[in-house]
């Protein structure tokens, strides 16, 4: 019963991941769009910015939506069921979020003033 229980909530985060998923072409128009209104661009600037983003030439941030937390997938469990499975996904997770990449890394991409705003907004967030 309990292993039931565990195969229907994985197969449920599934079916709603897949449901959300969005194509990358999508991704990275939202992504795209995001970064230009982040960065208060209007006119030739935001042309130019969009025609390279759309080339891949620009860094943007990832919209991918974020995976559902162990107790998020465990929510239609209860008792020693939903201990369990959240004992043992969070021991499937990895240890250590991935390492933030530095604005010099972010911006490798990026060159002459689109190069400089970037550099200066990033490292006026740090």
């Amino acid at each position: 019963m309990r292993m039931i229980a565990a195969a229907i909530v994985l197969a449920s985060a599934f079916v709603g991941t897949v449901a959300q998923a969005q194509t990358p072409r999508s991704d990275l128009a939202q992504a795209c769009s995001q970064e230009a209104r982040r960065q208060s661009l209007s006119g030739d600037a935001l042309t130019e910015f969009m025609n390279r983003c759309w080339a891949g030439q620009v860094a943007v941030p990832s919209v991918m939506n974020p995976p559902q937390s162990c107790e998020d997938q465990a929510r239609t469990l209860s008792g020693e069921d939903k201990v369990r499975f959240v004992r043992d996904c969070n021991a499937r997770s990895p240890a250590a979020a991935p390492m933030p990449q530095s604005c010099e890394d972010q911006a490798r991409t990026l060159s002459g003033e689109d190069k400089a705003r970037f550099m200066r907004n990033c490292t006026a967030r740090k």
